[in-house]
């Protein structure tokens, strides 16, 4: 298995840092829905419904962010194919 070029940079990746975002809502949303009644009671309401929102809008932005070019990177501008181009007979 090879990594691309630019996996060093995966700290810096947009795409990576609002996947990592979107686990963590989505894991306190199912927390939140499993938690024994008389603990959610102590809860605000608004809180489950905006934990599901937010973790959609957080998976949304991660799945553009992943075409999204960051310039500040230092990313190779072409990078070498991962397939050899067959050779012509």
């Amino acid at each position: 298995m090879k990594l691309v070029s630019h996996a060093r940079l995966w700290h810096k990746l947009w795409s990576i840092r609002l996947g990592i975002a979107t686990a963590a809502l989505k894991g306190a949303d199912v927390a939140y829905r499993n938690m024994h009644a008389d603990w959610a009671a102590h809860l605000p309401t608004w809180l489950l419904g905006g934990l599901g929102y937010a973790s959609l809008f957080t998976g949304m932005a991660a799945t553009v962010a992943v075409v999204v070019k960051q310039a500040n990177l230092d990313q190779p501008d072409n990078p070498p194919p991962t397939v050899p181009a067959p050779e012509a007979k």
